[in-house]
């Protein structure tokens, strides 16, 4: 619940801005390349295309393309297992696609968004060391590498963004825009002995994973574009 005030604290400052006073001639069509991910740390590269029709309305679409990051240390999926030893962390991050309609409600930068999100499927592979861990009772000693993968999907969304048009026609925007759904539910594999009973592992790292938000089907861009006469 917390989060969510923040986001809603946050958007009101954006309304409260001046710099959101009306643009005098918003129409036309426009074109941004951006990059981004959360957590910060993938230059995700990506085009959006719309147009806007007046001072309210923006339609469009967005798409971004596959990717691979090394994590490491930082990697939120890692850190949920609990395990120390942590070698290795990459993870190939799928396409993301958006379709959109942006109300401005003050017919300047500022906007809400409503549309669709879709999220390839992500796959993270993680290595430990080897070192004695317990699995049900037993010791296993050799290293320890995780398969954790988030499926595919579409779901409605929800957004707020800024887009600044500048005096000749360039553009600079970003926008957060989140599916209406709760984290899915990922499957976690380990490249252990059959007889290992990983259960309580990976209830753990399943649970951990629902809790964070960036795991949500969203699309998160920042970039700069030309929005046509």
């Amino acid at each position: 619940m917390t989060k969510y005030i923040v986001l809603c604290i946050l958007f009101g400052v954006f309304l409260a801005l001046p710099s959101f006073a009306q643009e005098a001639s918003p129409q036309g069509w426009q074109v941004q390349l951006s990059f981004g991910e959360l957590p910060w740390q993938s230059f995700k590269p990506g085009l959006s295309v719309g147009y806007r029709f007046n001072r309210h309305i923006y339609l469009g679409a967005l798409y971004q393309m596959r990717n691979t990051i090394r994590r490491g240390s930082t990697s939120f999926n890692a850190n949920a297992a609990g395990l120390e030893g942590l070698q290795d962390s990459h993870e190939r991050m799928g396409q993301r696609a958006a379709l959109q309609v942006r109300l401005y409600p003050l017919g300047g930068a500022a906007y809400v968004s409503g549309g669709v999100v879709f999220n390839d499927a992500d796959a993270e592979h993680t290595t430990f060391d080897a070192r004695p861990r317990s699995f049900g009772g037993t010791i296993f000693h050799g290293p320890l590498v995780m398969h954790q993968k988030r499926a595919a999907g579409w779901r409605p969304a929800l957004g707020i963004g800024y887009n600044h048009r500048f005096d000749g026609g360039w553009t600079v925007g970003t926008e957060m825009f989140v599916g209406i759904s709760a984290v899915p539910r990922p499957t976690v594999q380990f490249d252990v002995p059959s007889d290992l009973d990983t259960s309580v592992l990976e209830q753990r790292i399943v649970h951990r994973f629902r809790q964070t938000p960036t795991n949500l089907y969203h699309v998160f861009h920042l970039g700069v574009g030309y929005r046509f006469p």
